[in-house]
């Protein structure tokens, strides 16, 4: 066929010769409507034409986009497939400029969808794959070397001749955040996987079992070897402070004047969404919906209960361990502590105690001083270690950090936009500057996110607006903000939350439970989807599955904030019982009502210009 194509500049012309060429070696025969059997049978010597004609098109047209795909139409029969693949391959080899702008146009006119995003989508999954493709063949080609070195060693070779194969990621860069993302990790992650180590990340964040001494040494040297390697363009990522505000929009129509029961409503929001999600925290998907089956609950729209649920189906998916005796229907007596409200309660510490200038070094002080090592997990665990060990913001975001695109900063940000109603951008600074104590790009975008949610929830009318505000303070072209926008616009407009779901996860499942982006989209599609409404809001993210209290809880505490507290259903705020327990000192049993009090008066309007 490329032979055949070679002799060909016209794709007019080159038709009836590329059919010549390829119908010896055709399955379907001239009859394209009316296959013979040979069309059904497996064959070594056939093939179906598609693909050769497409790649002789190709060469036909020297690689040009336009003359491929009309060459590939005009062929005819199965001209829709061919002109794909002819269309995809000049795609790859031109690049997006390669397209004819007039056509993706009228298609995107016509579908009324936006091509440009998910395209940019499906490009950062399909080079995702690549890397772990890679990482996948590296360690079998390892596990290959080491048995041709074992043997060699058995033929009379010293010890110590091991040939080490290349493989894909360091075991504690493959643990979500991926810190060595676009670097080259073949290296670290084959010594890793030969001294046993395991490239999945574990459920929870840290190893079931610890690790021997010389695995933990060997992990510390490979991720000095990671942190080491030459950074990677992230231009589209960026996350310091100067790029993001370049971005912003230079004035916001929203009011600046938050009433006090809306900010009552977003921190009761913020308590009920969490406790909804504390019991299923670390149960898939599958497991929420079967004992909510099984307990006569599906679809969700009440708290969980241990009520009538199977002992098999107890056993196949047990409650979160340490939430189950403090947020089931039948134990719930005020909020229980959480991560998720202990961090909202250090902000507003923050916040009292240095004002609105307060800096990166004031958030580590505050961790230091007032939260608990053992209630820190997965990147605030290991920028709390970097702290204790004397690296300062950003490095102790920074360094030994897998986990640094995970979802812990987007889960600390609320109360700086509760403080800055009407304000996203100022929201947004105050939320980058907490975040760089432990997160970086996708991870501080999570952040200043939530801020901005939160800032614009109190004095919005719709919850469009407050996404729309959101969005605003992202990087237009980071992988977070295509995320969020399209999770957002799946979520719109439908009733079937079990679809959109469905969509999420072939899109984000292969993220790790606590990654950042995965939940980032769920709690998009289900503000979209809930409509404003807390508990149509709540149950649809909770029921979702991945970080169920986490994402519970933004969701809650956005549409608790449009709501307002007078709005919100009893039988949801009732079993609070007004009273947050909380193993930050001088919070414990602190009220919701004084919560608020307290965050109205830090959101009195400031004067316009700086943060500061």
């Amino acid at each position: 066929m490329v032979k055949e194509a070679r002799g060909h500049h016209d794709w007019k012309q080159a038709i009836p010769a590329l059919r010549a060429a390829v119908a010896p070696y055709d399955t379907v025969g001239e009859e394209y409507r009316s296959p013979g059997l040979g069309a059904r049978r497996p064959s070594r010597l056939h093939a179906i034409e598609e693909l050769p004609v497409a790649l002789g098109m190709l060469v036909v047209a020297g690689g040009d986009f336009r003359a491929a795909v009309l060459g590939s139409v005009n062929y005819g029969r199965d001209a829709d497939s061919t002109a794909t693949m002819a269309a995809a391959i000049a795609g790859a080899l031109g690049g997006a400029d390669a397209v004819p702008a007039e056509w993706s146009d009228v298609v995107a006119t016509a579908s009324k969808t936006d091509l440009v995003e998910p395209a940019r989508v499906l490009a950062a999954v399909a080079g995702e794959v690549f890397e772990r493709d890679q990482a996948r063949f590296a360690r079998r080609a390892e596990r290959f070397a080491g048995l041709a070195a074992g043997a060699t060693r058995r033929a009379g070779a010293r010890p110590g001749e091991d040939h080490l194969g290349p493989a894909g990621g360091p075991a504690a860069a493959r643990t979500g955040g991926q810190p060595g993302r676009g670097r080259d990790v073949a290296a670290l992650a084959a010594r890793w996987t030969a001294a046993g180590g395991d490239l999945t990340p574990p459920v929870s964040g840290a190893s079931a079992v610890p690790a021997s001494p010389e695995l933990r040494a060997l992990a510390t040297e490979l991720l000095d070897a990671a942190d080491a390697l030459p950074a990677v363009d992230a231009a589209d990522e960026a996350d310091d402070l100067a790029t993001l505000r370049a971005g912003w929009p230079a004035t916001w129509s929203l009011p600046t004047e938050a009433a006090y029961d809306r900010l009552h409503g977003a921190w009761l929001g913020r308590g009920v969404g969490c406790l909804l999600g504390k019991p299923v925290e670390k149960i898939p998907r599958e497991g929420i919906r079967e004992i909510l089956a099984a307990t006569d609950r599906w679809p969700l729209r009440d708290w969980f209960t241990a009520k009538g649920l199977p002992a098999d189906v107890a056993a196949r998916w047990p409650w979160n361990r340490r939430s189950a005796p403090t947020s089931l229907a039948e134990n719930i007596d005020g909020m229980p502590e959480d991560d998720d409200l202990n961090y909202a309660l250090l902000a507003l510490r923050v916040l009292e105690t240095h004002g609105r200038g307060f800096t990166s070094a004031d958030v580590a002080q505050a961790w230091l001083d007032w939260l608990p090592g053992g209630r820190v997990f997965t990147a605030e665990r290991v920028a709390y270690r970097n702290l204790l060990l004397g690296y300062a913001p950003p490095q102790s975001g920074r360094r030994h950090n897998p986990f640094r695109e995970w979802i812990g900063a987007q889960i600390r940000t609320d109360v700086y936009g509760w403080v800055n109603p009407g304000r996203p951008d100022r929201a947004a600074e105050l939320a980058v500057r907490d975040a760089t104590v432990s997160h970086v790009r996708g991870g501080v975008h999570g952040a200043l996110w939530a801020a901005a949610l939160s800032a614009a929830a109190p004095v919005a009318d719709s919850v469009d607006e407050v996404l729309d505000a959101a969005e605003a303070v992202l990087p237009t072209r980071s992988r977070f903000a295509a995320t969020v926008r399209e999770a957002r616009a799946l979520g719109a407009g439908t009733d079937d939350w079990e679809r959109v779901v469905d969509e999420l996860y072939a899109r984000h499942g292969h993220l790790h439970w606590v990654h950042v982006r995965n939940n980032a989209a769920l709690v998009a599609a289900a503000l979209a989807y809930g409509r404003g409404d807390l508990e149509r809001s709540i149950t649809a993210v909770v029921s979702g599955g991945w970080d169920t209290d986490s994402t519970g809880a933004t969701v809650g505490a956005v549409t608790g904030a449009l709501t307002g507290a007078s709005g919100l259903p009893q039988r949801w705020v009732a079993p609070l019982r007004n009273r947050l327990a909380s193993s930050i000192a001088g919070f414990d049993g602190i009220g919701f009502d004084e919560l608020a009090e307290r965050t109205l008066a830090l959101a009195m309007p400031a004067t316009e210009g700086s943060v500061a």
